[in-house]
């Protein structure tokens, strides 16, 4: 059987237990368990221990119930039938039951699925709540710090004033990006175009740096299907990333090539150490 089953006589011996049983519940299989008070095999404080306890005394039995295992977590289904002889005397009960766990999981996947929509709304809308103050307040502060009869002391504290509502409003930003539903508009796109975009848009930033960039991207090389404003983001991500890094000093290297690999082959860097493992003809 696919479920667990453990029968127990009037008396609370025990008179079947099966292979499934003894898996779900992780006992170790012993015919000696024949015979034995239910509450020697599976432990006097089991919960199916306390199930079984009640089983003779009640006037209804529990159909379709769930439990929850202390020990392992398990969420187990179970049916309580008593046994009854032909002269309709109590002689025994039997214990049905299945592990849903995997069940209440995939359930609670959903229910949190379904919230999701509706915290992203909740998220955007106080974003949105809180934005606006944030503008009001950057905006007199910089009003405020244009006075010239402002000593360098409330000058300065104007300007922290400044640069903590900038990066309060930096926050709210990457929160609306990240709550906004993203709609791509997948096309062919040139690769060494997307790179060349983002480091035109950063070339007044490394001027000030003391940052050496290399360009090392190869001629031709095969469009791929993408976003093109998603694409260039996520390089000019990575590029400030780098950025910071580096602290202003050092060097930068960009490289995009084209290699096919085969099953078995690796692709190594110039150190001779693997860099990608075994895929097949990845560019």
């Amino acid at each position: 059987m696919r479920n667990g089953v453990v029968a127990i006589h009037r008396d609370g011996s025990v008179a079947v237990v099966n292979e499934c049983a003894y898996r779900t519940l992780g006992l170790a299989p012993d015919s000696r368990h024949l015979g034995q008070h239910y509450t020697d095999v599976l432990g006097p404080d089991h919960e199916f221990s306390q199930v079984l306890g009640i089983v003779f005394e009640l006037t209804h039995l529990p159909n379709r119930s769930e439990l929850r295992l202390r020990e392992t977590g398990k969420v187990l289904g179970y049916t309580l039938p008593r046994i009854i002889d032909r002269e309709d005397a109590v002689i025994g009960a039997v214990l049905y039951f299945k592990d849903l766990t995997r069940v209440e999981q995939l359930e609670e996947r959903e229910r949190l699925r379904d919230r999701f929509p509706a915290m992203g709304e909740m998220a955007a809308a106080i974003a949105h709540e809180v934005k606006n103050p944030l503008a009001g307040i950057q905006v007199m502060a910089g009003l405020l710090k244009r006075q010239s009869s402002m000593s360098e002391d409330d000058q300065e504290i104007l300007q922290d004033t400044i640069s903590e509502v900038r990066l309060a409003n930096k926050i709210v930003v990457n929160l609306l990006e990240f709550v906004r539903p993203i709609s791509l508009q997948i096309e062919r796109v040139s690769i060494p175009d997307v790179l060349r975009e983002m480091i035109l848009r950063h070339e007044g930033p490394v001027a000030h740096e003391r940052v050496v960039l290399v360009m090392d991207v190869q001629d031709h090389l095969p469009s791929v299907q993408g976003d093109h404003t998603q694409l260039r983001q996520l390089f000019t991500n990575l590029i400030m990333n780098v950025f910071e890094a580096l602290d202003g000093q050092g060097r930068l290297t960009i490289k995009a090539a084209f290699i096919p690999i085969d099953d078995g082959d690796a692709l190594t860097d110039d150190r001779g150490e693997t860099s990608v493992g075994r895929h097949r003809n990845r560019g």
